[in-house]
């Protein structure tokens, strides 16, 4: 072949692989490059060339800012990419599903265990709140100079620290919750309208305890102790409410740990299925010297099988080398396949051991020091509140698990439910015989602006057995209820309990005022079925231990002459009993005034929201005609013309919202002499859609 024919072939081959190489070459891309490199050039060299004398200054900044806003380097961009394919990898190992279980699991195992240790120490906390309570009410017992005489039950007091601690939980829920300016207002609203109402309360109630009278608030050295004594029941009802958080939380806390723990299991089984595990090595439950595989192979990485050429989670093998990155720090071959992490590295009772040494690790205060610091801790609570300790201990409870206890009702239309059976053996010259009742009350409760609302109430009624007639959707409660000012306000058809339900119990149509300042007071006007107008006022007053009120009330009726009615009470407490005596006077333009007294012994109080509460009745009636309208009592009172006899009644709470009822009433006409037996017994539930504190 000549040389010119030669030259001539390799010219043609250059020029073929010239071709193939610039077939991969972005023309576009290219020549856009270029031109930003000329563009550079250019500035560069304008810059040095036209810089004005004096002008070196400002020359150096602005070289400054252009080195500030040069390029990223090759060299970084390449370590970038890098990174970013490793957290995509890393992302597909970590979305394997048994790793995603095992992650869950060791995250909830410490959550669950560091919360358990909180609520214990909390707990522990709890009772030093009663011996500082005993030590302030044995410092107030110093100023008594009568002989003690025991308080019995408070009920102003009893009633005041359930609604502050129902406004302290709702509160302390929303921290523990989402929290929302917004939509706690009116919740914090409630609660510093609720502590005011509480302290004084608490502060009465100290003395009471103490046995002494409430002049003595007048003495600085007792009032500063009844202080002592209100700030310690309200910061010991917040430590109750948090512990009582703690708790929930817990609960949800155990729920989900136990779930993390099915589901790890489950995917862990599925592994272990998967490999050709050596005999005799899951019985060991631990590797050692002796096994087929050394020690040095246990892992706790991500679990990772491999099979054929296959990972567990279909990732495709790779013969250079993936499933051992995968399955990084070590992985062991056997029989083909990749073990790793698939048998525990630490026997039952090293695990045991080491679980107790943590445990007394997280719990390092003895119960002595717990003790010590519980007691100081209530002693001195005031001064620790002023600081803002409280408050950070309470952050320190929320921020012990990320699991929310669960949250406060905000439903702006609330729904309350009684449903309730009852049977009435009625026997006796005056009565309506035996009658069996099923009746289902839902109450609507709409917040129009955190203030005013609008109550309802529908009523269905079944007659099952005996005398009357079936009620059906009887729309038979609706009013406006809201604050005016320190005056609550309640306009259009409610429920009227007067004189404790001796003078009327039932339906009112009209308005009614109430409040607690400087006393506690109550006034209606409006009418009753088959009546004109009817008006009615009481007023109560606490005077050491006894509580006193008195009572007025006019009913103008359709079916029988006009009626005035007066009324005289006193409460007291006796030891766990309460004693009540109830003077009453009412005539009419037929019965010129007709005396009347209702004496009564009672221990404890309804509680439907308290599984096991009991609540004991008996009462002596003697009711002319003219001193009731419609009575409350399950007896034959209405039927009758005056009566006069006794009234027993025990009320129990088997579970929370449930309620059994036995009542007997052994009742006398005053006129006539007729006499009637009533044994009534009745079970309820009661129902919301909102979670009622």
């Amino acid at each position: 072949m000549g040389k010119w024919k030669l030259a001539g072939l390799l010219g043609a081959a250059f020029l073929m692989s010239g071709n193939v190489m610039a077939s991969n070459i972005d023309p576009m891309d290219q020549h856009r490059k270029a031109e930003q490199e000329t563009y550079a050039a250019e500035a560069a060299k304008k810059m040095n060339l036209y810089m004005p004398q004096g002008k070196e200054q400002t020359f150096a900044l602005g070289q400054e800012l252009i080195s500030a806003q040069e390029d990223i380097s090759a060299d970084v961009k390449s370590e970038i990419g890098r990174l970013a394919v490793e957290d995509a990898e890393a992302r597909v190992i970590n979305n394997i599903p048994i790793n995603r279980a095992r992650s869950e699991l060791s995250s909830v195992a410490g959550d669950y265990e560091a919360l358990k240790v909180r609520l214990s120490i909390r707990e522990k906390m709890l009772p030093a709140w009663e011996k500082e309570k005993g030590n302030i009410l044995s410092a107030l017992s110093a100023y008594r100079k009568d002989a003690f005489i025991p308080s019995g039950m408070d009920r102003a007091y009893e009633s005041s620290y359930h609604r502050t601690y129902k406004a302290e939980e709702n509160v302390i829920r929303f921290y523990n919750g989402a929290f929302d300016p917004d939509r706690i207002r009116p919740y914090a609203t409630e609660m510093e309208k609720a502590e005011g109402e509480f302290i004084p309360a608490a502060r009465s109630h100290a003395l009471k305890e103490a046995g002494l009278d409430s002049g003595l608030l007048s003495d600085a050295n007792v009032s500063a102790l009844a202080d002592r004594y209100a700030k310690n029941r309200l910061l010991a009802m917040r430590d109750e409410i948090q512990v009582k958080l703690l708790a929930e939380r817990l609960n949800v806390l155990r729920n989900k740990y136990s779930r993390a723990i099915e589901t790890y299991e489950k995917l862990y089984a599925h592994e272990i299925s998967r490999c050709n595990i050596p005999a005799g090595l899951l019985n060991t439950g631990k590797f050692d010297g002796a096994s087929t595989l050394s020690k040095a192979a246990i892992v706790t990485g991500p679990v990772v099988s491999v099979d054929s050429g296959n990972i567990s989670t279909g990732i495709p093998s790779n013969p250079n080398g993936l499933e051992a990155a995968l399955v990084s720090p070590v992985s062991v071959s056997t029989n083909n396949m990749v073990l790793s992490g698939l048998v525990p590295s630490r026997s039952q009772e090293e695990r045991d051991a080491l679980k107790a040494a943590l445990m007394k690790k997280m719990s390092s205060v003895s119960n002595e020091d717990l003790g010590r610091l519980s007691l100081r801790r209530a002693q001195f609570a005031g001064e620790l509140s002023d600081i803002g300790y409280f408050d950070m201990e309470s952050a320190k409870d929320q921020s012990a698990s990320d699991t929310q206890a669960r949250g406060v009702s905000d439903k702006r239309f609330k729904i309350d439910g009684e449903a309730r059976l009852d049977y009435g053996f009625n026997h006796g010259k005056e009565t309506i015989g035996d009658r069996g009742r099923a009746r289902l009350r839902l109450w609507g409760d709409y917040n129009i602006d955190d203030n005013w609302h609008f109550i309802g109430m529908l009523e269905n009624e079944k007659i099952l057995t005996g005398r009357d007639d079936d009620n059906w959707m009887d729309f038979d409660r609706y009013y406006l209820s809201g604050n005016i000012g320190k005056v609550h306000a309640d306009v259009g058809t409610f429920g009227s309990y007067l004189a404790e339900g001796n003078v009327y119990d039932s339906k009112f149509k009209g308005l009614r005022l109430t409040g607690d300042d400087p006393l506690k007071y109550m006034a209606e006007a409006g009418t009753i079925d088959d009546s004109g107008f009817v008006g009615a006022g009481e007023v109560e007053k606490d005077w050491g231990i006894y509580t006193l009120g008195a009572g007025l009330y006019r009913f103008d009726l359709d079916y029988a002459p006009s009626r005035t009615i007066y009324m005289a009470n006193v409460r007291r407490p006796w030891g766990a009993y309460n004693l009540g005596l109830m003077g009453l006077l009412g005539s009419d333009s037929t019965h010129s005034s007709q005396k009347g007294f209702v004496a009564s012994i009672s221990k404890g109080e309804e509680r439907t929201w308290e599984k096991g509460n009991r609540y004991y009745f008996l009462k002596y009636y003697y009711q002319p005609y003219t001193t009731y309208v419609s009575h409350t009592m399950e007896g034959m009172a209405d039927y009758m013309h005056g009566f006069k006899g006794i009234g027993a009644g025990f009320h129990y709470t088997p579970k929370e919202n449930w309620l059994f009822q036995l009542e007997y009433y052994n009742l006398e006409d005053i006129e006539n002499g007729g006499r009637n037996h009533t044994l009534w017994v009745a079970l309820n539930y009661y129902f919301s859609n909102y979670i009622a504190y």
